[in-house]
């Protein structure tokens, strides 16, 4: 009875201590089965993100380690369907160079089997690719490491942005090449102010060819640095270009003017204008010879303004000369006959002598004028002073 009894205590302990065991399991069991709910829920979440993320998903496992060719696709999601416009059900199961040959030429396929290898992930950009059932197209692509000997590879179709920005960059190129070979010069520049928000000086940005040609500047020595130092005393110029510009970098309005620059010894024709904040632009031309070929026109018109003054000024001479000459005539032919008809010693004869005298000398003065009107040549004749000073004074 004694060995059954401890047999018995034995067995009910053992029987105790299994429906503890039990009881432990049962309970790792339930929380395990809670963690399958929350690990299932977790996983249901992932695929409905990787069913609708608008990035294209290709997973493939490298069966093979030492062959890429060995990568096959193992799942998928809608938008890599949507990219590829290859149905899923055709690609599934099947390796890298069965479902897309191409990419084997671009060393893909290699790629992506040393991701699984090395387990970093690899960047590629600008993937361009085609075939029989993909419509060629631009993809960024990334590749990155799963475990099991998988590569997950996510890409989009970035066709429409690669197009904008080689348009872009086409445009850009235009425009440079505008910008190098526009006949006016071009410069953009920065506007540095002081503590009160004053203009004191601009710094160079960017000029073109022509700039360097009308100047004689070169771009090494104007690029980044103020306008102060390439161009020394330029704040001292009455044109004020510092202020002017100033003005326009600040919000004040495009301006259009005319200035000679003291510095450089050139006329220009500028247009100045603000594309950003505190930055100003201008497109000029230089115009020294165009104000030289102004100026002697000017000078021009002035003589044939002169020519046409003095022209008038001796048809009136002509005019009045022509009638004083009649009336003279007439004067110095009675002062002939007065003197032929009193004798020498007659008081009235040395009267009659100065007036004859009088009157040729007014007849050579008409003649005179006469002849300015016809724009003769008139002949200077050597007189003796004291004899012209005392036919003035018996006047």
């Amino acid at each position: 009875m004694t060995e059954l009894g401890f047999e018995a205590r034995t067995l009910e302990q053992d029987l105790r201590t299994a429906r503890e065991e039990i009881e432990e399991l049962r309970a790792k069991l339930r929380d395990s089965e809670k963690e399958c709910e929350r690990s299932k829920l977790t996983i249901e979440r992932f695929a409905d993100v990787v069913a609708n993320m608008p990035i294209g998903l290709h997973l493939y496992r490298l069966e093979n380690l030492k062959d890429d060719r060995s990568l096959k696709l193992v799942a998928t999601n809608p938008a890599a369907e949507a990219f590829t416009g290859v149905p899923r059900s055709e690609v599934i199961g099947k390796t890298i160079d069965q479902n897309f040959p191409g990419l084997r030429e671009l060393g893909i396929p290699e790629i992506y089997a040393d991701v699984v290898r090395t387990g970093r992930a690899r960047m590629l950009s600008d993937v361009l690719y085609g075939d029989n059932r993909v419509t060629k197209a631009f993809f960024s692509v990334r590749a990155f490491p799963i475990l099991g000997d998988c590569v997950g590879v996510v890409f989009e179709n970035i066709t429409e942005r690669k197009v904008a920005e080689q348009q872009l960059k086409k445009k850009e190129n235009e425009y440079r090449s505008l910008f190098r070979k526009m006949l006016n010069g071009f410069a953009y520049h920065r506007v540095l102010l002081d503590d009160s928000g004053k203009p004191v000086d601009y710094v160079f940005l960017e000029v073109n060819d022509a700039f360097i040609k009308l100047t004689g500047l070169e771009r090494n020595a104007l690029i980044g640095r103020p306008v102060s130092e390439v161009l020394p005393g330029i704040e001292k110029d009455p044109a004020d270009w510092i202020g002017r510009y100033g003005k326009v970098a600040l919000g004040g309005g495009d301006i259009r003017f005319e200035n000679f620059s003291e510095p450089l010894g050139k006329w220009f024709s500028i247009y100045a204008y603000s594309p950003a904040p505190q930055h100003f632009a201008v497109i000029f031309e230089e115009i020294t010879d165009r104000k030289k070929a102004q100026d002697a026109l000017r000078e021009k018109e002035e003589q044939l303004h002169h020519a046409m003054k003095m022209e008038a000024i001796g048809r009136l001479a002509g005019g009045v000369a022509h009638d004083f000459n009649n009336i003279l005539t007439a004067i110095n032919g009675f002062s002939e006959i007065m003197v032929d008809a009193i004798a020498p010693d007659d008081p009235l004869a040395e009267d009659l002598e100065e007036i004859r005298s009088a009157g040729a000398r007014a007849a050579d003065l008409t003649n005179q004028l006469l002849m300015f009107s016809r724009k003769q040549i008139i002949s200077p004749k050597l007189i003796r002073p004291e004899e012209a000073i005392q036919s003035s004074m018996k006047m």
